[in-house]
């Protein structure tokens, strides 16, 4: 999520970022913060020529959680078929629990192991693969050095052994490879007691010292090193501000129903020193609520970019609340009345987005 601090000045109001399934499809990201008697927003346009890595190297690589409770989504635990536990709960092996307040009925440690003793389980469906074959896909075409015809995305296990710390590499995957390619787990180390996001994180961007990095983390649940992920991101963003790196886009994607979204949320908007409120080194979004695959680069591009040279914002009724007569760069931000539901933007006269600010 944008920096409203460092676009509009301090301010105590939290901003929201509107769901990507209400965005118009011309905008990457709209996020507002309502101060007072104005709504202030801040807004890109979506993907085209205004992403970093247009003619520049980068590194890109996805690192895929490998916790604990990943293994099913990975199709590697093992599940009752529903028709057979009814049955079982038929004969009343069943306990009644309640989970979130409402009460479940769960089979009986007997009921399960003689579903297994009699081979009446299958295997999880990997809900993994397929999408992260696209994420491959995507990461090379859209910002790998090469492209397709050369560029390659290194992919790792995180969040692997006892202590949920160590890393599993598949390597370099090529576009030409996705078709043999099987995202299914770790192979040679365990699935890891806890999510520590911290040693992937710094193991992708130490690796991209020389080069733009663009990099994916996906994720099932709670991140259980919050406060060294925060850390490690000011370090980081103190080399970028100092130059003495190139940059550096961290992209965290929540998968499944278990997702922290508190937690997303607070990466997204990570809390940064007031001398680099303007590196915004993190995104945060869930798979679920993605139009297509393109949302997670909502907020990697070049906010210098120019894309236009006038911009004018209208309301409901129809009432210019705001006009910009100069230079309008993939980055935009003003206010608007508090009243405002709805905003078109006309772009140098021609292109209309109608969004609403709810």
């Amino acid at each position: 999520m944008y920096n409203f601090n460092a676009l509009f000045g301090p301010a105590s109001a939290a901003s929201r970022k509107i769901s990507p399934t209400l965005l118009a499809p011309e905008f990457g990201e709209v996020s507002v913060r309502p101060v007072g008697d104005r709504i202030q927003v801040v807004a890109t346009l979506a993907m085209g020529a205004y992403l970093l890595g247009d003619g520049e190297r980068c590194m890109v690589g996805l690192a895929l959680d490998a916790s604990q409770s990943m293994q099913d989504d990975y199709g590697r635990g093992r599940t009752i078929p529903s028709d057979v536990s009814k049955e079982y709960i038929a004969k009343g092996m069943y306990e009644e629990v309640v989970r979130d307040g409402v009460a479940r009925r769960v089979l009986t440690k007997e009921a399960k192991e003689q579903a297994i003793r009699s081979g009446r389980v299958q295997r999880t469906r990997n809900i993994v693969h397929e999408p992260c074959l696209t994420l491959i896909d995507n990461l090379i075409r859209t910002f790998a050095t090469g492209g397709v015809t050369s560029g390659g995305c290194e992919v790792i296990y995180w969040a692997c052994g006892k202590d949920g710390r160590e890393i599993e590499s598949l390597g370099e995957i090529h576009q030409g490879e996705l078709a043999t390619t099987t995202i299914e787990g770790p192979r040679t180390k365990a699935f890891g007691a806890a999510t520590h996001l911290t040693p992937p994180f710094r193991y992708f961007w130490q690796q991209a010292a020389g080069v733009n990095g663009v990099f994916v983390f996906v994720t099932d649940g709670h991140i259980d090193d919050e406060a060294q992920v925060v850390s490690e991101t000011h370090r980081l963003a103190a080399e970028i501000k100092a130059g003495r790196r190139k940059f550096v886009k961290c992209v965290l994607l929540g998968i499944g129903t278990q997702v922290d979204r508190d937690q997303l949320a607070r990466l997204d908007d990570m809390e940064m020193p007031e001398d680099l409120a303007d590196v915004d080194i993190w995104n945060a979004t869930v798979l679920s609520e993605m139009r297509h695959m393109n949302d997670a680069w909502s907020e990697i591009f070049d906010p210098e970019t120019v894309v236009g040279t006038s911009l004018r914002v209208f309301n409901e009724q129809n009432r210019l609340v705001y006009e910009k007569t100069d230079e309008v760069k993939a980055l935009m931000w003003f206010d608007v009345p508090a009243d405002t539901a709805v905003i078109e933007l006309v772009l140098d006269g021609e292109m209309k987005i109608r969004q609403s600010l709810q």
